[in-house]
Parts: structure tokens; sequence; C-alpha cells
């Protein structure tokens, strides 16, 4: 990875990871203790969830309008652009899939449970570029 690539990595990391890994590790501890103690359909939990969410989209949305602004991509390993992609890319789709148990209460707290699991996944995907950066 060239200099200027790696600089533009580890700029757009400095800015959005903070943001980004507030609301996912909320999300992942508050929604477990929820589902622990059977709160999780709760209104105090979805006003909680919906908040996260938000601020979570916001970032993303920063984010990826940063990633098309500067040169991310260009010269970066291929490893370090995939882990880079998934991290956004599960992130979504942990969103979507609890946002599609918010919106239908027939859905089972198992949809919940994986929607967290893919949130969590996702913070492991960032940990793991984060060290493949700064052991480089």
């Amino acid at each position: 990875m060239n200099l200027q690539n790696r600089y533009d990595l580890i700029n757009s990391l400095l800015i959005f990871l903070p943001e980004i890994s507030t609301p996912l590790v909320n999300l992942v501890t508050y929604l477990n203790g929820a589902i622990e103690k059977d709160e999780a359909r709760n209104e105090v939990t979805i006003s909680n969830i919906l908040k996260e969410l938000e601020h979570l989209l916001t970032t993303l949305t920063q984010l990826t309008e940063y990633m098309q602004d500067n040169t991310l991509e260009t010269g970066l390993e291929l490893e370090e652009i995939t882990l880079y992609k998934k991290f956004i890319s599960d992130v979504a789709k942990g969103m979507r899939s609890m946002l599609g148990w918010m919106k239908d209460e027939n859905e089972p707290e198992e949809k919940l449970k994986e929607s967290v699991d893919m949130l969590f996944a996702a913070g492991q995907q960032i940990l793991e570029l984060v060290n493949r950066i700064t052991n480089d």
C-alpha cells in the first residue's frame, strides 16, 4: 500500500471509527441485555434501537461519501479493500435485519439475535482491518 493510500485509509478510520463503533457497541451490548431480560420489544428498547441505528446510518453515509471523494481504494491491497467493504456491507445487513424485526411483530427474537451477531462480526472486521494497517 503506498503512503498516500495508507494515510487516506488511516484518516478515514480516525474520523469515522469512533462514530461507528459507539453505536455498534451500544446496540450489541444493549440488545444482548434486553434479549436476556425479555425486553427487546418494549417501547424504550425500540426507541433506543432507532436512535443508535440513525446515528450509525448517518456515519456510514458520511464514510461512504468520504470513500468516494478520496483515493482509498486506489492501490490498496485486495484484502484491505475486501475487509473495508465487507465491514460496511455487514453493518448494513445487520441494520436491515434489525429493522425488519422491528417492523414485523411476528418475527422471532432469533432474527434480532442474528442481526446483533452481524453487527458484532462487523465490529470484529474493522478491528482486523485496523490490525492489518497498523502492522504493515
